[in-house]
C-alpha cells in the first residue's frame, strides 16, 4: 500500500509538472518523494493535492483505482469528528483499536499520517474521503 501510494502521488506530481511547465508544482512535495522513497506526505498535503489535482483522498491513498473528482468539501480539522461519529454507529469496528491506542486521534490530539488513514479506512471499510468529509 504505502509503494502504490509513494508512485501514485509522485507520478501525479510528475504530470501537472510536465503539464503547467511549472517545475516549482509541488516542488517541495516532489523533492521529498524523489529523495526518499518511504516518505509520504502529511495528510494536510494529501488533502491540498486531491483538491489541486481533481481526485480523491482515496485514489491518492491507493484504496481506489478511480480517480473520482475531489469533493472540495474534505478537510483534515473534520477527521477527529467523523472519527467519532462513526465510532459511535460502528462500535464493534472500534473497539480493537481503542486498545491499540487510537484514542489520541478520537481526541483531536493528533491526527493521524497519510499511511495510517489509509490503513485505518482500509480496515474499517470506510472512505477516507468520507472520515475528512466537512
Amino acid at each position: 500500500m504505502e509503494q502504490k501510494m509513494h508512485k501514485r502521488i509522485l507520478s501525479f506530481i510528475e504530470e501537472e509538472r510536465l503539464l503547467s511547465g511549472d517545475e516549482r508544482v509541488c516542488e517541495d512535495i516532489f523533492r521529498r518523494l524523489k529523495k526518499n522513497r518511504s516518505y509520504l506526505p502529511s495528510l494536510h498535503a494529501v488533502v491540498e493535492l486531491a483538491k489541486s489535482f481533481n481526485c480523491s483522498a482515496d485514489f491518492l491513498l491507493g484504496l481506489s483505482d478511480f480517480p473520482d473528482s475531489a469533493d472540495e468539501n474534505i478537510d483534515v480539522n473534520s477527521f477527529c469528528k467523523n472519527l467519532n461519529r462513526f465510532a459511535k454507529l460502528h462500535p464493534t469496528k472500534f473497539y480493537l483499536l481503542k486498545k491499540q491506542g487510537f484514542c489520541n486521534w478520537l481526541n483531536g490530539k493528533y491526527l493521524p499520517d497519510a499511511l495510517s488513514l489509509a490503513k485505518l479506512a482500509k480496515r474499517l471499510n470506510i472512505s477516507a474521503d468520507a472520515l475528512l468529509k466537512k
